[in-house]
């Protein structure tokens, strides 16, 4: 058993801290461009790639189709989970520049397998089931927000 003291017990944020929706909208709209920006780019050298060269087989193609693909959400990825949840405190480049974080909805901090399943669920609350969701929750999640167990607050 621990000595040490407790740290101070979390409050879960208030509903006026999570009432942020129309800075969600803006956030998640530029969000999305921002997290477009590398796979895009990667889908603009596959073209340039010599795949009609003699000694490109459609192996070959499949394989560098496949790893460009991979390559793409994974970059999602890293932006929706891994660089918010290393380093920027719960917070997408968006969410950084309009003043709002996801935090767990005890208030502590979110955990990767958090942002993760948010990530995961984006699909399904594009391009109104999140807006709707939000507006119809007292703390303003998104689908996402709720199976994930996380707010979206401002900073």
């Amino acid at each position: 058993m621990s000595d040490a003291p407790a740290g101070p017990a979390l409050r879960p944020p208030s509903t006026q801290a999570s009432a942020v929706v129309g800075r969600r909208l803006t956030q998640g709209f530029l969000d999305l461009l921002l997290s477009a920006l590398l796979p895009l780019l990667i889908l603009a050298i596959v073209p340039t790639l010599p795949l009609d060269a003699p000694f490109v087989t459609e192996g070959l193609f499949i394989t560098l189709l496949l790893t460009a693909l991979a390559l793409m959400v994974l970059a999602h990825a890293w932006y929706w989970v891994a660089a918010p949840s290393r380093w920027a405190r719960g917070q997408t480049t968006g969410m950084r520049l309009l003043g709002v974080r996801v935090v767990a909805t005890d208030g502590g901090p979110v955990t990767v397998g958090q942002l993760a399943l948010r990530w995961l669920l984006l699909p399904a609350d594009l391009p109104f089931v999140g807006l709707v969701s939000m507006l119809a929750s007292t703390r303003h999640q998104r689908l996402g927000d709720r199976v994930a167990g996380t707010l979206v607050i401002r900073d």
